[in-house]
């Protein structure tokens, strides 16, 4: 029984440990295309330990009453994140469309990017990345806030 209660323990323990030192910085932005008859709202959670980026999860969801402009964002936005990943890796990507809304879930893993190909491929935080060789939490929200999104 005191052998039971002392695994138990360091289980516990374990699952604590694992959650520590990880923040998260979420940014979002919406834009609404009333006129076209949808509305994009995005979302990115970048999760960070210390001062390095070790994933960035982004959620994109479009609502419209108009399958065929559900249709074509997902097919469109599947494009451009597996684009993404084939340039850079660490890209996975997943989408659904339900409810009157197409949502594309990608998760950046920062492991599996090539770092320095993409900062070359992105002016505004190339020479940040470059300096530091990582993606910081700084850098990432400064990518982010030049595409319109607001950070908190």
């Amino acid at each position: 029984m005191r052998n039971i209660v002392k695994v138990l323990s360091i289980f516990c323990v374990a699952i604590l440990l694992t959650g520590c030192g990880t923040k998260v910085t979420k940014c979002t932005m919406s834009n609404d295309e009333g006129q076209s008859g949808y509305t994009l709202d995005t979302s990115y959670e970048i999760y960070s330990s210390g001062d390095k980026v070790s994933k960035v999860e982004v959620k994109e969801v479009i609502t419209s009453k108009n399958n065929t402009t559900l249709a074509y964002f997902e097919d469109k936005l599947k494009k451009k994140y597996e684009a993404l990943n084939d340039s850079y890796g660490g890209y996975t990507v997943k989408s659904e469309i339900k409810d009157g809304k197409t949502t594309v879930t990608v998760t950046i893993d920062y492991s599996k990017v090539a770092i320095d190909k993409f900062a070359n491929d992105n002016d505004i935080i190339k020479s940040d990345i470059l300096k530091s060789n990582k993606m910081t939490p700084e850098i990432a929200k400064k990518y982010y806030e030049s595409l319109g999104a607001k950070c908190k």
